[in-house]
């Protein structure tokens, strides 16, 4: 999995402290992204840090899989980091080997997103599509601990299957069918 997953860091600036993390992966041989790992430092978690991060991941799996299907093949390949830096005046300031996004702030803390994609191209069938016509989705997986469940469900996530216990703590599958 390590050698698939994209990872997103959140860091306070200027210190370049890092608070909050998320990681995932497109599944490779199926039509799914997995989420599989969300995580905001406790004194950062007022800020509703983990929040962004979900909505950046979200953002990254709309964005492949727009990319993939733009290849038009039925075996596509997907995409990897641009590898960029921009910095909070949106200005391109060279080569990196990560993207570095910027945030608003919050309460006054100012904080950056970097992305950091280690994916090696893997191949990937087909994208789901809608219920409706014409429309694309793309499901995401994670599986919740069971006290933030509604944390996920603010995004759209649904509970799917009974509980199970992993790294000996309850959880849930929960999925998104998120339109891209």
């Amino acid at each position: 999995m390590e050698d698939l997953a994209t990872h997103f860091l959140l860091r306070l600036v200027p210190s370049l402290t890092p608070v909050g993390t998320i990681r995932g992966y497109k599944v490779p041989d199926t039509t799914y992204y997995k989420l599989t790992r969300l995580a905001v430092l406790k004194p950062y978690r007022r800020f509703r840090f983990g929040s962004v991060l979900v909505s950046v991941f979200h953002d990254w799996v709309q964005e492949d899989a727009r990319i993939q299907l733009g290849q038009g093949k039925s075996s596509l390949t997907a995409s990897t980091s641009t590898n960029r830096d921009v910095s909070h005046g949106g200005q391109h300031h060279g080569e990196s080997a990560h993207d570095v996004l910027p945030l608003p702030s919050a309460d006054g803390i100012i904080s950056t997103i970097v992305s950091s994609s280690t994916q090696t191209n893997p191949t990937v069938n087909k994208i789901g599509t809608g219920s409706e016509v014409g429309e694309r989705v793309v499901e995401i997986v994670c599986h919740s601990q069971i006290p933030v469940k509604g944390f996920y469900a603010k995004f759209g996530y649904e509970p799917v299957g009974d509980e199970f216990d992993e790294e000996g703590d309850p959880h849930q599958k929960m999925v998104l069918r998120l339109p891209y």
